[in-house]
């Protein structure tokens, strides 16, 4: 992103019927990046392996707690910090 941002805030966020309210993407090295080039695709420059399988992301939803969950492919689930 031209000029790259710091923060970026959602107002009124809704998933799946669930109220989050607002919500603030914080970029940066101890945040979300941006990695993309002048045409807009992204380019992986760097995967860390865990010990699971490669595994695509095949939904996000919001659990009962509030918290953001991630579904893999490889049958693994990554839930936000509450």
């Amino acid at each position: 992103m031209t000029p790259p941002l710091t923060t970026l805030s959602l107002s009124n966020v809704n998933v799946n019927g669930q109220s989050l309210g607002s919500v603030s993407l914080v970029f940066g090295s101890s945040g979300l990046t941006q990695f993309s080039n002048t045409n807009g695709t992204v380019q992986v420059n760097l995967l860390n392996q865990n010990g699971a399988a490669a595994g695509q992301l095949q939904s996000i939803a919001v659990d009962g707690q509030g918290r953001i969950v991630g579904t893999y492919s490889n049958g693994r689930t990554v839930r936000s910090p509450p």
